[in-house]
């Protein structure tokens, strides 16, 4: 984050980053005309099928498609597989400490709000904000039928 956002402010060089690090694609609103998000079209078909369509396409990609990459560039299937196993635990393990933070969260809004503290009521605000802006990555389910994606 702090790398791209140096070359983009000062810098200010052309450089492209691969990556499925939604983060970075906060930087593209942040430094309008400097930094750009796009991802690279497809057509999802049945399962994990996916054909890419050499297309660039404004704003991140709303899925990764490492494993499909990977299947591509000749990795055996079972490594592929047991990668998808462990990313497939990965995520759920994310999703539940996001839970874990949004009860711990409600549990010190209620106090700060019983108890009068404006300031500290305003701060658990901005982290509410936070933790629901992290939250809006779901766990993939995969793609019924096929749909193009631009």
């Amino acid at each position: 984050f702090a790398t791209l956002r140096e070359l983009g402010e000062g810098v200010r060089c052309l450089a492209l980053f691969v990556t499925h690090y939604h983060l970075l694609c906060r930087l593209a609103q942040a430094l309008p005309g400097k930094v750009g998000s796009f991802h690279v079209g497809f057509l999802a078909g049945e399962g994990d099928r996916v054909t890419f369509l050499y297309k660039l396409q404004p704003g991140p990609a709303n899925r990764s498609f490492g494993m499909n990459v990977a299947l591509m560039a000749g990795l055996p299937e079972p490594l592929v597989q047991r990668a998808r196993e462990q990313a497939v635990g990965m995520e759920a393990a994310v999703l539940r400490r996001a839970e874990t933070l949004r009860a711990d969260l409600a549990s010190r809004l209620k106090v700060a709000a019983a108890s009068g503290q404006t300031q500290a009521l305003a701060q658990l605000q901005g982290e509410a904000r936070r933790l629901l802006e992290l939250r809006g990555a779901k766990p993939r389910t995969g793609d019924e039928g096929a749909r193009q994606h631009q």
